[in-house]
């Protein structure tokens, strides 16, 4: 409509939401043609900024999603650089974030905690204050700290409650659920991603979709490695959901996670498939079928090692190490 109308900034603004639409979807190239159209209609325009950081936000989603994090660096910078040159807070509230979104699929925690308090430091609105929650809340959860992880979290979720903001609150639900089995309640946790993943899939999310068949496959592969929760209390708790899934463990990992491969693999999100190949290849590794295993971590060296992920890089390296020679 607006281009037949000629209305250019009502193009721009279409597209501005097209790139974003498009990340989620694993429309890369139609997404980041979008982004970089709006930022280009965005000059035309100088008083009206949103045009301009909405775009680059885009972009920088869809270099994350598909893993290409170096661009996605620059694209959060550029953010930073905008905001600051125009004392423009959502823009650097945005430059922020997806600062911190970037370091999460690095695997660098520290960096993405002081970059996620950094956005929430710098919001001027509850909107765009929530913004870094999410991540927040994952990195206190995966260094352990679960109160702070479930305030954190909390907040997105009832947020998203009052306001109906799923679409923004889709990470905070889903590391919730990871929160409910690390404090013992597996059949709900669990329950609660399979729900998230199908809502995912009918709304054509499929890079979330294919993030939480990772996160499932890797719940599984947790329990064949027999590293998570080991209590008594952790035991009694869970017998039912043990005694249910344990002995198909394996098998439930190899599906999930093959899944998250074959998804990724068709639409291009290199660093979610790097990761996927990882826990296949620890999963093979606790089985101990040898040679699946250096296969699958060969690929994660590969797959990890274009996109910069650094953290997960070293782990994928140990892991295939850890296999010795090769026969």
């Amino acid at each position: 409509m607006a281009e037949k109308l000629g209305d250019r900034k009502g193009l721009g603004y279409a597209l501005t939401w097209l790139s974003v639409t498009a990340a989620f979807m694993g429309k890369f190239e139609e997404g980041l043609d979008a982004g970089k159209r709006a930022v280009e209609i965005g000059k035309s325009f100088p008083s009206d900024q949103y045009l301009s950081f909405k775009g680059l936000t885009g972009i920088a989603l869809i270099h994350t999603i598909m893993g290409d994090l170096r661009s996605a660096l620059a694209d959060a910078q550029a953010l930073l650089d905008y905001g600051q040159r125009y004392s423009n807070a959502r823009s650097l509230v945005l430059g922020y974030s997806c600062m911190a979104f970037v370091h999460f699929f690095k695997g660098d925690v520290r960096s993405c905690i002081e970059y996620c308090q950094r956005s929430i430091d710098a919001a001027h609105d509850p909107l765009f204050g929530h913004l870094a929650k999410s991540y927040l809340g994952a990195c206190y959860l995966l260094t352990g700290r679960t109160m702070e992880a479930e305030r954190e979290l909390r907040e997105v979720i009832d947020f998203d409650e009052r306001f109906n903001i799923f679409w923004f609150a889709r990470p905070a639900h889903q590391f919730f659920a990871m929160l409910k089995i690390i404090k013992g309640q597996m059949s709900e946790g669990v329950k609660a991603i399979e729900n998230l993943r199908d809502r995912f899939f009918a709304d054509g999310d499929i890079a979330t979709y294919l993030t939480t068949e990772r996160l499932l496959g890797e719940v599984y592969l947790k329990m064949v490695e027999r590293s998570g929760p080991k209590s008594f209390s952790f035991l009694v708790r869970n017998i039912p959901f043990l005694l249910r899934n344990l002995p198909f463990a394996d098998g439930k990992a190899q599906k999930h996670l093959k899944e998250a491969i074959r998804g990724s693999k068709e639409v291009g999100t290199k660093v979610t498939r790097g990761q996927a190949y990882l826990d296949l290849g620890l999963l093979h590794r606790a089985k101990k079928r040898k040679e699946e295993a250096r296969e699958c971590l060969t690929e994660a060296v590969r797959l990890l090692g274009e996109c910069e992920a650094d953290a997960f890089l070293k782990q994928a390296r140990e892991a295939l190490a850890s296999l010795g020679k090769g026969s």
